[in-house]
């Protein structure tokens, strides 16, 4: 008989929205805490590539015996490896090797001036390594640290000398999560260390 007994709407019942409820909580509980580890992980990948980029600056350092620095872009979120050199020297260009005979001749006066091929400058390398590396995104530098001073803003350059060595340097890398990152440059050590600095 149609017409008799309780009568069903559609629409759903408080016990089935409960269900509904409690499954997107519990997927929620699990996809969250992914973020904040992926946000982590990115951040020590990039603090990896630059503290790759910094032991690359010093070993080129010592096999040209060119200084490099690494130049730290703290505004910008980027930074670069460049070396000192004149523009000639940057474009691959190679001074003419000297006429030792004609140079040591008794006839010709020693000549000693410096030589007048151009400025030094620090210039970006000319390979892929001396692009401007943007940080990923939501990461930023938080400062760099040495004996002397902290700085927060501007362009900072981290410079090896001849022998590989540079000063005490630690740089501090974050992302839009909280965690933090510090990159310690030691004077001379090859490797540069990599620790959690988000305490």
């Amino acid at each position: 008989m149609p017409g008799r007994g309780p009568h069903r709407l559609g629409g759903f019942t408080l016990l089935e929205m409960l269900a509904v409820v409690l499954i997107m909580g519990l997927a929620a509980s699990l996809v969250i805490p992914a973020a904040g580890a992926r946000s982590a992980r990115a951040l020590r990948e990039q603090a990896n590539q630059l503290a790759n980029d910094l032991e690359y600056a010093r070993q080129r350092t010592v096999m040209t015996a060119i200084p490099h620095r690494v130049l730290l872009d703290l505004d910008g979120a980027a930074y670069r490896v460049e070396w000192f050199v004149t523009d000639a020297e940057a474009a691959g260009e190679r001074p003419a090797p000297p006429d030792l005979d004609a140079e040591l001749s008794a006839e010709k006066k020693l000549d000693l001036t410096p030589p007048r091929d151009g400025e030094r400058s620090y210039k970006p390398l000319p390979s892929q390594i001396g692009r401007t590396v943007v940080l990923g995104d939501g990461i930023e530098f938080g400062g760099v640290e040495t004996d002397a001073e902290r700085i927060d803003r501007g362009a900072v350059g981290i410079g090896f000398e001849r022998d590989g060595s540079a000063e005490a340097t630690t740089v501090l890398l974050f992302d839009a999560s909280g965690n933090r990152v510090a990159l310690d440059l030691e004077p001379l050590d090859d490797v540069v260390g990599i620790r959690d600095a988000s305490s």
